[in-house]
């Protein structure tokens, strides 16, 4: 909307307040006319107010009639102006009309219009003056005065509206200023919006990349575990079979002192002694067999009971345990039949019992034990492992499962075993792994859907 436009609206709406506050003084004027019996004047007091009425009503449902109803309605003010001036003598009030209608002429108009119609007034009194000044009821003197006072309201208004239209003016221009920030800083917003899509479209891509580039440390980092694995693998193959291999070796010994000493040789004693050795054999061929199926890559899933593989685990730790004088104290509340891949279970519950066992020998404590218990309800099966290793510091509980996390800097492969484990529960198993340390005790749990 710009200056003129405004101006126009504003004028508008103060007609129809002008048009309403006429009505209403006119109205109690034409009750006034009735009580005194002045009939005439009463009726046309009426035909204002009828008049006044119905251009409200037009003008209200349709501004654009603005111009051609305010031009009609002054038009019926300068007639009830004259008449007043030329019928009601008596009234002191008579020339206030005149000033009232000057003043109403430039507001109303612009200021081409308010001119043109206030010297078309004057013209008018001046030619009525020169006809009959009896007709207005005043003197030279008094007309000169009343035109005197039409130049000075005329005057006034003129400022005024000059007034009001510099005032509308630097309102648009503070209005279309403002605008223009509005647009600019709309503009701005459009162009980080549309930089922020592109952000998030380029965050997409990136995103995709980091999670292929994850996907292949991650690969790397199981590689890694494998080879720590294989060689903790050789380490508790050497610890399972020392003990074997040393009786075997006794034994033949003995039996080839006994061939080469002895004249009279007991059959009995030599087949109990060979077979003494085809168990520890067995033995060997068992503990080869337990750590092929622990460590197979394989992940299958099949129906395992949460006791046995508990079991197994324990069974491939017990040289170790009892050289260490380890103490495993078990507690299964859960001995349901799960559908779960036995050997990535394994594999964490291996990882964590491993590295008890080394807290126990770097803290030196003197009566390890490892407390193992199960439990479970309706959707989920639990595993606690607690040690009393001499716990985990509290500056580095949170970083146990980061990878390359470790406290033993001097082992090939430190770093992985727990990170892996939480892979595992995690993403393979679909469950959760967490740690709490207290009092010199660690314990890790476990919950996996069942």
């Amino acid at each position: 909307m710009d200056n003129l436009e405004y101006i126009q609206q504003n004028r508008v709406n103060i007609l129809l307040k002008i048009i309403k506050l006429l009505v209403f003084v006119i109205s109690m004027y034409s009750l006034i006319r009735l009580n005194e019996h002045n009939y005439f004047q009463a009726s046309i007091d009426i035909a204002y107010v009828f008049i006044g009425i119905v251009c409200y009503y037009k003008l209200y449902n349709n501004p654009q009639l603005y111009t051609t109803i305010v031009r009609f309605l002054f038009f019926i003010s300068i007639l009830i102006s004259i008449y007043v001036l030329s019928s009601l003598h008596d009234s002191p009030m008579r020339f206030l009309w005149i000033a009232t209608v000057v003043y109403t002429i430039f507001y109303l108009f612009d200021k081409k219009e308010g001119i043109f119609w206030t010297l078309y007034i004057a013209t008018l009194l001046l030619i009525l003056m020169i006809y009959n000044k009896n007709i207005l009821a005043i003197e030279w003197i008094d007309f000169i005065i009343l035109l005197t006072n039409m130049v000075v309201v005329t005057t006034i208004a003129s400022w005024y509206a000059k007034v009001e239209k510099e005032s509308t003016q630097r309102f648009i221009d503070a209005k279309n200023m403002l605008t223009k920030e509005v647009e600019i800083k709309t503009a701005q917003l459009q162009a980080k919006t549309k930089e922020l899509q592109e952000l998030n479209n380029n965050l997409e891509e990136k995103i995709a990349e980091k999670i292929q580039e994850n996907r292949k440390h991650e690969e790397i980092l199981f590689k890694q575990a494998k080879f720590a694995q294989i060689g903790e693998m050789i380490n508790m193959i050497a610890h399972q079979w020392r003990q074997p291999l040393n009786a075997i070796s006794t034994t033949n010994v003995s039996l080839i002192v006994k061939l080469q000493e002895e004249e009279h040789i007991n059959r009995d004693e030599i087949i109990n002694k060979l077979n003494r050795m085809s168990n520890y054999i067995q033995d060997l061929s068992k503990t080869i067999d337990d750590f092929r199926i622990t460590y197979n890559e394989t992940m299958q899933i099949d129906k395992a009971n949460l006791q046995e593989i508990i079991n197994n685990v324990i069974e491939l730790f017990s040289n170790d345990l009892n050289y260490s004088s380890i103490n495993i104290n078990t507690k299964f509340e859960c001995k349901l039949m799960l559908e779960i891949s036995r050997n990535e279970l394994t594999q964490v519950l291996i990882n964590i019992i491993k590295n008890s066992e080394e807290a126990f020998i770097n803290n030196q404590i003197k009566e390890p034990f490892i407390d193992l218990e199960t439990r479970c309800d309706d959707d989920f099966v639990y595993i606690s492992i607690c040690d009393n290793a001499g716990g985990i510091d509290d500056d580095i509980i949170d970083k146990i499962f980061d990878p390359y996390f470790t406290t033993k800097a001097d082992l090939n492969g430190a770093g992985l075993g727990l990170y892996i484990s939480k892979i595992i529960i995690h993403e393979k198993l679909q469950g959760e792994i967490w740690v709490k340390s207290e009092n010199g005790y660690s314990t890790f749990y476990i919950k996996i859907p069942k």
